[in-house]
């Protein structure tokens, strides 16, 4: 999760609410309310103590006749979300959107289908502090999520990771999200406490944004129209999500699920840039192709996530002590002819790094023994994301010195010596001439 690639994929942990210690992260009051059968008893069953201090979105399924052309005509399996009441009032809070849910269902007679409860979290935000875990800001309803359960410092590896907004889903039977793709190109890491839910992820690029251009906006719920059958042949993945089970897959390829079983689904989502350069540069491609236009993020919003990152990047950098590619990438390159001559210039500063594996070597300085210790692959990994970060985006500009160089930059002789390039994603290559033992040597003194 830290470091994989999960693009086209959908990576399922069986039984991972109870494995993680997450299953008692949803407050009891919610628990006690999903033994009912519909949403809108879910809802009056919740405390008034809660149910004044949170906000949510409910909606239901509905067909509409559309035209595709002159002699074609199709029904678009929508969803139908309930925002005012008969005299065209905005409704806020939760109950007056059930109470006109409600209205609804008893002026058409027949009760609707599909209800979703979504994007259920608290009103203002606050101060989320749990021991070991990851302090913020929040408007969760959750008491903890999986970023507290990844210790530093693999959590700080995570180029981005948003729970801030976390939304808590409550789903009736055929019940569903629409196929499309995340406002930002990020992962989800979806929770799943009650019910059972099909997952359909499309692969990333071409193929979900034909899929989109076809379907977008629609829920996939029986009874299938033959090309939404075709469509789902198409999919990279179709999962069944269990209960209790702990699901991640990437929110930029076209998705779409659907609550089955007779329980409410009971369900929550978090978000994060994994640290891999593949998933790193699907996320700074939010907001421009291939990312389809139709669910692009405000260009306001998406620079305060850029800066967000930013600020994120240069804490980490400057919290785990990680030297400049000057002091670390250029003398594990030029490794012919710099141990008997150090370099001339600006650089030879750079060079003399305090190693914090091997302490017998240099003093630490005072700071940086109350630090937590990144290993050395740990920020190699790291410097790869903060490189493509730096060639996508001038907002990362300040980073460049931390950012492994390109293979030009490299291209340097050394007492006759060529130095050899980096490899496609920016980890080491050594030179060819020199031996095992050599590299070996070294790795410890870097």
């Amino acid at each position: 999760m830290t470091y994989g690639c999960h693009l086209d994929d959908v990576v399922v942990f069986p039984d991972g609410l109870h494995k993680l210690g997450l299953k008692e992260s949803m407050p009891i009051e919610i628990t006690k309310a999903v033994d009912h059968l519909k949403v809108a008893d879910f809802v009056h069953s919740l405390p008034k103590s809660l149910l004044t201090h949170v906000k949510g979105r409910i909606s239901y399924l509905c067909t509409k006749r559309k035209k595709q052309d002159k002699r074609v005509s199709k029904d678009d399996k929508l969803i139908c979300e309930v925002l005012h009441d008969i005299d065209g009032k905005k409704l806020s809070t939760l109950e007056e959107l059930v109470q006109e849910l409600l209205a609804r269902e008893k002026e058409r007679g027949s009760p609707k289908q599909g209800v979703y409860l979504t994007e259920l979290r608290y009103q203002k935000k606050w101060y989320q502090d749990i021991e070991g875990g990851a302090a913020g800001y929040t408007k969760t309803v959750l008491l903890s999520d999986l970023k507290d359960r990844i210790k530093e410092p693999l959590r700080d590896l995570y180029v981005y990771w948003d729970r801030y907004d976390e939304g808590v889903f409550v789903g009736q039977q055929m019940a569903g999200s629409s196929l499309h793709v995340d406002q930002v190109q990020w992962s989800n890491v979806g929770k799943n406490w009650t019910g059972w839910k099909l997952l359909a992820v499309w692969p990333y690029g071409a193929p979900s944004a034909d899929v989109l251009r076809q379907h977008f906006d629609e829920v996939f719920f029986p009874p299938l129209r033959p090309d939404q059958v075709r469509a789902l042949h198409s999919a990279a993945k179709l999962v069944l999500v269990a209960p209790g089970d702990v699901y991640v897959f990437s929110g930029a390829c076209a998705h779409t699920s659907l609550c089955v079983g007779e329980s409410l689904s009971l369900s929550a989502y978090e978000s994060f840039v994994n640290c891999n350069a593949e998933h790193v540069s699907v996320f700074m491609h939010t907001a421009k192709p291939p990312h389809f236009k139709d669910c692009w993020i405000d260009s306001r919003d998406w620079k305060d996530i850029r800066e967000e990152v930013a600020d994120h990047v240069d804490d980490t950098l400057r919290h785990y002590a990680i030297p400049s590619t000057n002091s670390v990438c250029v003398k594990r390159a030029l490794l012919q002819g710099t141990q008997s001559e150090p370099l001339s210039g600006p650089q030879s500063k750079d060079l003399e790094v305090t190693n914090t594996h091997d302490t017998q070597q240099q003093p630490i300085p005072t700071q940086t023994k109350r630090r937590r210790v990144m290993r050395q692959d740990e920020q190699d990994k790291f410097r790869i994301v903060v490189r493509e970060l730096v060639r996508e985006d001038s907002t990362f500009a300040e980073f460049k010195k931390y950012a492994y160089p390109s293979a030009p930059s490299l291209v340097e002789k050394s007492n006759g010596g060529s130095v050899s390039s980096l490899t496609e994603l920016g980890e080491v290559r050594y030179l060819d001439t020199v031996d095992t033992q050599t590299r070996a040597s070294e790795d410890s003194k870097v």
